[in-house]
């Protein structure tokens, strides 16, 4: 183990957390751009916040594919950066990119 590597428990538990936080931002970033109906959508808690969550088993399964896709990059050493991006329905401009880099 190197002075920047740390113990594969403590690895998984902050990708445990980072994957948790990630389901969170995207149901949110799915909310809050109206990228589907309000009304699909349940209030939860997370952090200590109000926060929402797609109630429709279609957008929570492909979440949670994306969120554990992304979770096996990181883990492999692959993945640097994750980017949520929002486009636009009919010419696929992006409108929004969050970027979460991994330094």
């Amino acid at each position: 183990m190197t002075s920047s590597s740390i113990a594969a428990d403590q690895a998984a538990r902050l990708l445990s957390s980072f994957s948790s936080f990630l389901t969170v931002a995207v149901h949110s970033l799915l909310f809050h751009r109206a990228l589907y109906p309000a009304r699909s959508f349940l209030t939860t808690r997370a952090y200590n916040l109000p926060v929402h969550q797609s109630r429709h088993p279609g957008v929570c399964a492909w979440v949670a594919d994306a969120v554990a896709a992304i979770a096996a990059q990181i883990r492999s050493g692959a993945a640097r950066a994750v980017v949520l991006a929002v486009h636009a329905p009919q010419s696929m401009t992006v409108l929004e990119r969050w970027v979460l880099q991994r330094q």
